[in-house]
C-alpha cells in the first residue's frame, strides 16, 4: 500500500512511499491540476460540468471522454499497484460526479491539514510550552500560500485566503507570546517572516520595533517604522495607524 506525503503550501509536491513525483509521472498537466481541484473540494462531489469549466474553461467537444481518461490518469499516479479496474481507494467513480477521499489509515500525510490540526489544538484557551511549540510548528510547515502557483486559479482563491489569514493571525499569536518570554529576536524572526508574504501587514512592524529597542536597537526600529510608512504610502496609499504613530513618536521622544 502507497504512502504519499502531499505539500500544498508553497510549492505543490507529492512523494509516493518517498519519491518525489515528477512531471513524466503525472503524464499530463491536467492529472495534477484535477488532484489539486478535487483536494481543494474534498468532501464535496464535484459535478463533471463543474470540473470542465475549471480546468477546460475554452474546451471544445469530446471534453467529456477527456476528463475520464484524465480521471483514470489520476488513479494510476496515486495507486500505480491497483488492480485493473478494482475500486480506487482515492477516486471512486460515481454516477454523481468527482470527488477526492483520504484514507484515514494513516497512509497518506498533507501539510495544510497538518497546519490546521496543529493550530486547532492550540485552542486551550492560556499560555503554555506546548501551545508556543505548537504554534511553532505549525507556522514552519506554511512555506508559502496555498497552491501558490495556481494563483490565477479561481477555485483556489477562498482557499488560499482562509489559510493565509490563520497563518498570519497565527503569527501575531505567537509573537505576542514570545514577547512575554523576552524573546525577542525570536519575534523579529517571526515577524520579518511574515511581511515577506504581505509587506503591508502593518501589525507586524510594531512588535518588530518593540522587540528592536528591547535589543537596544534604536537605529533598527527607526528603520522598521520607515519601511512600515513608504510601504502602506506606495502600495496601499495610506498612512502607519494612530497606534504606530504613537509608538514611533515614544521611540523618537526616547520614552520606550
Amino acid at each position: 500500500m502507497e504512502h504519499l506525503r502531499i505539500y500544498l503550501l508553497g510549492t505543490f509536491r507529492l512523494y509516493r512511499d518517498g519519491v518525489l513525483l515528477t512531471s513524466r509521472d503525472w503524464q499530463i498537466r491536467h492529472a495534477r491540476q484535477l488532484f489539486k481541484l478535487l483536494f481543494t473540494e474534498r468532501g464535496h462531489s464535484v459535478p463533471a460540468s463543474k470540473v470542465i469549466d475549471l480546468l477546460w474553461p475554452d474546451s471544445a467537444e469530446h471534453t467529456h471522454k477527456t476528463l475520464r481518461g484524465v480521471a483514470s490518469i489520476l488513479r494510476s499516479v496515486l495507486e500505480p499497484e491497483r488492480a485493473s479496474g478494482a475500486p480506487s481507494r482515492f477516486v471512486p467513480r460515481g454516477s454523481l460526479g468527482y470527488t477526492l477521499q483520504l484514507p484515514v489509515d494513516g497512509t497518506v500525510w498533507v501539510d495544510s491539514i497538518e497546519f490546521e490540526r496543529l493550530l486547532d489544538e492550540t485552542n486551550t484557551g492560556h499560555e503554555s510550552p506546548k501551545r508556543r511549540r505548537l504554534l511553532e510548528a505549525a507556522l514552519q510547515l506554511y512555506t508559502g500560500d496555498y497552491l501558490a502557483e495556481d494563483e490565477d486559479e479561481s477555485w483556489t482563491l477562498a482557499e488560499r485566503a482562509r489559510l493565509r489569514e490563520r497563518y498570519f493571525s497565527s503569527a501575531l499569536s505567537l509573537m505576542e507570546t514570545q514577547r512575554k518570554l523576552n524573546l525577542y529576536n525570536e519575534v523579529i524572526s517571526v515577524g520579518r517572516r511574515a511581511l515577506g508574504l504581505d509587506i503591508c501587514r502593518e501589525p507586524f512592524y510594531p512588535l518588530i520595533m518593540y522587540c528592536q529597542v528591547a535589543l537596544g536597537d534604536t537605529v533598527g526600529a527607526l528603520q522598521t517604522f520607515e519601511q512600515c510608512r513608504q510601504e502602506l504610502h506606495n502600495r496601499l496609499g495610506v498612512d502607519p495607524s494612530p497606534q504606530t504613530l504613537k509608538l514611533h513618536t515614544e521611540l523618537l521622544r526616547g520614552e520606550l
